[in-house]
């Protein structure tokens, strides 16, 4: 059956509105939709709808696929928690000596703060575990009072920590009672 009155041209507008609208759409969705467009209308603008609403449904299976690979990106490391700088300092060497990402993680306070930004434990490991090769021979950090530490506002934070290791001047703090990694500053 044909629909050839306004009220069905009205339906199939209203029909691809929502399509376009939605964030996922199904194959089983898409066929539902051609078969109808098909019946209403045999025209050029069928296939364009078609075409639309096609592509609608490949986006939204592409972004199903990047929402699952994100999910799955997810890290699960153990927080490392030390109280007293040299157990903490000894530690953190140690980890990167040996390359331990995951142990390195542990000793990191997320979101970390980089140039003013913040940065999450997958952005941290892809770009800045390997900038700290190295660091166990760079000169100990020295304490540096909190004003110093060029605005990191950590509440909780004392005894700032600072040196400047590879073009990047790094400051740990200890949080809530612990040492951590708690910043990095580049030249931009």
């Amino acid at each position: 059956m044909k629909f050839k009155d306004k009220n069905g041209y009205e339906f199939l507008g209203l029909l691809i509105a929502s399509i376009l609208k939605h964030e996922h759409i199904s194959l089983r969705y898409y066929i539902f939709v051609s078969v109808f467009i098909n019946t209403c209308v045999m025209t050029t603008l069928a296939v364009i709808f078609q075409l639309i609403i096609l592509v609608a449904c490949l986006r939204s299976s592409k972004s199903k696929k990047n929402d699952t690979e994100e999910r799955s990106r997810q890290l699960a490391f153990t927080i490392s928690n030390y109280p007293e700088w040299d157990d903490f300092w000894v530690k953190f060497k140690l980890a990167v000596s040996q390359k331990n990402n995951f142990r390195i993680l542990g000793l990191v306070n997320f979101p970390l703060l980089q140039n003013g930004g913040n940065i999450g434990d997958i952005e941290f490991m892809d770009k800045w575990l390997s900038r700290l090769n190295g660091i166990e021979k760079a000169t100990e950090p020295v304490e540096v009072e909190r004003s110093h530490s060029r605005g990191a506002n950590i509440p909780q934070m004392d005894s700032v920590r600072h040196t400047n290791f590879g073009q990047m001047d790094i400051y740990f703090a200890r949080v809530n009672g612990h040492y951590k990694l708690v910043r990095i500053i580049t030249l931009r």
